[in-house]
């Protein structure tokens, strides 16, 4: 999904302080200064979902933030738009209003058609560019985990998951960990990456302090904790909805 820059100041920002510098040290200016330990300094995106391909049964959304073998397999279109998106329902729905539509599937290395900031679609925060907007000063990430079970039943030209919304959480929680370690192994071996999952705003302050970037697990279902209709009222048994709770807590 497109990344939105919302320019918002982490704390107090104390006037003239130093830029922020690209560099994968911590920049002075996100570190503790002179006007206290709680003044830290950068912007946030607080709403993108960089693993919504596996959401929605894991083929309305094309392309992953990464890939174990690299981009070449990370930045690839779903297959049923081959050989010209004419079976991409949902992106011709969405981009020309209408389900009927072409565009040219091939991602990296050429990128004729994607990204774009028309397409709802495609992947468009690989995780080498997400690195540069943090080079460039981002801090935090709100990563939103996001799917919904009639849009995954009803898109009919492909599914690769079952349209469980709260399995799908998960395994999203789980990819973003996994692009965590991902990173690390490219930085040197655990923690030494400048992605950092948090899960409280101590630990979000700490990581921006230390010049990397937060991110921030949220959820965005129509059925949470696997309840939907009535199911969801305020009779549903409290014991199970501690423990599908405990359960989202346990994944960060």
């Amino acid at each position: 999904m497109p990344l939105l820059f919302l320019l918002i100041s982490l704390g107090l920002l104390g006037v003239g302080a130093a830029p922020l510098a690209a560099t994968a040290a911590p920049p002075a200016s996100s570190a503790p200064s002179a006007a206290g330990a709680d003044v830290v300094r950068g912007y946030v995106d607080a709403h993108t979902h960089l693993m919504s391909y596996e959401g929605f049964g894991g083929e309305i959304i094309c392309g992953a933030p990464f890939h174990q073998e690299g981009i070449e397999k990370a930045l690839r279109d779903c297959p049923h738009h081959e050989p010209d998106g004419a079976l991409a329902l949902f992106e011709n729905i969405t981009t020309k209003g209408s389900p009927f539509g072409t565009h040219d599937p091939k991602g990296w290395p050429t990128f004729k058609y994607w990204p774009n900031n028309r397409t709802a679609t495609h992947q468009q925060v690989y995780y080498k560019w997400l690195e540069r907007s943090w080079r460039a000063g981002q801090r935090i990430l709100v990563n939103q985990l996001v799917t919904n079970r009639v849009l995954c039943e009803i898109y009919v030209p492909a599914r690769k998951y079952p349209c469980d919304e709260m399995d799908s959480i998960r395994l999203q929680a789980k990819r973003t960990y996994e692009l965590q370690d991902y990173i690390d192994k490219e930085y040197g071996g655990p923690g030494k990456g400048w992605f950092r999952v948090v899960r409280d705003p101590a630990a979000a302050r700490k990581v921006v302090q230390e010049g990397k970037l937060a991110v921030v697990l949220g959820i965005e279902t129509s059925e949470p904790l696997g309840c939907r209709g009535v199911s969801c009222s305020p009779a549903a048994p409290a014991r199970r909805s501690t423990r599908a709770w405990t359960r989202c807590g346990s994944s960060g």
